[in-house]
């Protein structure tokens, strides 16, 4: 295991979390207006909900935070290795248990934007746009 490489990745994937964010604030913002005939209520319906609580915007918002912080728990996982396995003797007894428990908070969180999505089961211990992780400053999903 190459522990500048697990850094690098961390990085990478650490950059990726301001255009998530970006996303997540943008959307926030739409707010749809429709005419008063059936049509334009349907097209509300299923963009915002019916009393602009649900429907697909909130979906989406849930979907991001989930990316948002697993995207957060993968890059911290990396760090996390790097430290505990440092130096080369340390890196030759990593196990692949190791490695699948640093990524199981990152495994959840992508289960649960499946989910949110309508996509596919959320992985146990996931859920509908679940909570901020707390290793980061993650954007909140409560105002839609």
């Amino acid at each position: 295991m190459d522990t500048p490489s697990l850094d690098l990745v961390a990085r990478n994937i650490e950059s990726l979390k301001e255009p998530v964010k970006d996303a997540m604030d943008r959307l926030r913002q739409i707010r749809v207006a429709p005419g008063s005939f059936y049509d334009a209520d349907q097209l509300k319906s299923k963009t915002v909900g019916a009393n602009a609580d649900g429907g697909l915007k909130d979906q989406m918002v849930k979907a991001l935070s989930d990316l948002y912080n697993g995207l957060s728990d993968v890059s911290d996982a990396m760090r996390t290795l790097s430290r505990n396995y440092s130096t080369a003797e340390e890196a030759n007894g990593i196990k692949a248990a190791d490695l699948r428990k640093s990524i199981e908070r990152a495994q959840a969180d992508f289960g649960a934007m499946l989910k949110d999505t309508g996509s596919g089961p959320a992985a146990p211990g996931g859920g509908g746009g679940s909570a901020p992780s707390t290793s980061g400053s993650a954007p909140s999903t409560d105002a839609v």
